[in-house]
């Protein structure tokens, strides 16, 4: 075999493409179903019986990304696939701009953003935003043939202009600004229902089955205890940003993306603290459906 290595590269699905890829991931979902008997020590039967595949990727470019694949997901189709490259190291070079690397693609299935997270690291320095997602790879003929296609000798295709990112921003609940915070995760609560059967391999459906959004926020601020009371808090209105990174130059105080929420419930979940170091708080807010609306609703934000 070629001593061969490969980096990511820009992923494209739901007719858009999205690049600053941080990670790209495949699961084959191979379940193996084995087979003993006769007092046999050995196994001397194993088989491929259900095959449940996923792909996933992480990426900085949360506003485009959002922009291609919104809450609460898109659908993956033949006209619209999920396509990943897996591009081509030079061996004692840089990366490869000719035909051959590899394509890996799927036709039909689900696709959805997991989480989004921020934070700040040790000595207060601050890291760029990321968005995950999740893919489920289904095969609705029904006959056994792999609905991924890994191919060779491919031309990359999509971008990889990094053009965008993201720090943490301001987080207000109920008309209050939280201090000093370290870090916020916003999970999308998306649970998918993925169908098969019938002795078949693959599963033939999926879409989704719930979407219970939960946003947790790492502060050191003591005002979380007196704000949302150990009961918790009925949520008034909530919003949580993300500042932009303008590109080659600094911090903007004034763009970035906002999330929002008008209804649900603010408790406080753990505190922690230790001699010779502040005290951190941590809080949920777990958003309810407002009148109709999503739970949570992103918009970008800028000057008036």
């Amino acid at each position: 075999m070629s001593n061969e290595t490969h980096d990511v590269h820009a992923v494209t699905v739901a007719g858009g493409t999205i690049g600053q890829i941080q990670s790209q991931g495949l699961d084959p979902g191979i379940q193996d179903l084995i087979a003993t008997g006769s007092g046999q020590v050995h196994r001397p039967f194993t088989a491929n019986v259900s095959q449940r595949p996923t792909m996933q990727f992480t990426t900085e470019a949360i506003e485009t990304a959002l922009g291609v694949v919104d809450l609460p997901g898109a659908p993956i189709s033949a006209a619209n696939p999920l396509v990943f490259y897996l591009k081509k190291v030079i061996e004692a070079g840089l990366r490869s701009s000719s035909s051959d690397n590899i394509k890996v693609s799927a036709d039909e299935g689900i696709v959805y953003p997991t989480r989004i997270t921020a934070e700040t690291g040790d000595g207060g320095t601050s890291r760029y935003a990321l968005i995950e997602y999740m893919a489920h790879i289904v095969e609705s003929a029904g006959d056994g043939t792999s609905p991924i296609v890994v191919t060779t000798a491919q031309a990359l295709a999509g971008t990889v202009n990094h053009d965008e990112a993201f720090v943490l921003g301001d987080s207000i609940v109920n008309g209050t600004t939280l201090d000093n915070i370290l870090g916020i995760e916003i999970d999308t609560g998306i649970t998918p229902w993925i169908i098969g059967g019938s002795g078949k391999i693959f599963a033939t459906s999926a879409s989704i089955q719930k979407v219970h959004p939960i946003i947790r926020i790492r502060a050191l601020d003591g005002d979380v205890l007196s704000l949302i009371s150990m009961l918790g808090a009925a949520i008034t209105t909530a919003t949580v940003d993300l500042r932009a990174v303008d590109k080659n130059t600094d911090v903007n105080y004034t763009e970035g993306l906002r999330f929002t929420m008008g209804d649900g419930l603010a408790k406080a979940a753990v505190y922690e603290g230790a001699h010779g170091r502040p005290g951190e708080h941590a809080l949920e807010l777990i958003p309810t459906e407002d009148s109709g609306n999503a739970p949570i609703i992103w918009a970008t934000f800028a000057p008036a």
